[in-house]
């Protein structure tokens, strides 16, 4: 029972050491995300290089 009491008296900062806190969370969203934004660009450029008359 005492584990259970300490682990009751962890505050937020604690808690979230314990779990890893939320720098995984940016690398998921970051590794998530890049793909979409390279696509974007390439897009726009594809469109760039369209109206330009670039083949």
């Amino acid at each position: 029972m005492q584990q259970l009491d300490k682990f009751q008296q962890l505050n937020q900062n604690e808690l979230e050491d314990v779990q890893g806190g939320v720098g995984p969370l940016f690398v998921a969203g970051a590794l998530i995300a890049t793909p979409f934004v390279l696509g974007a660009i390439a897009g726009g450029a594809d469109e760039y290089a369209r109206k330009k008359g670039h083949r």
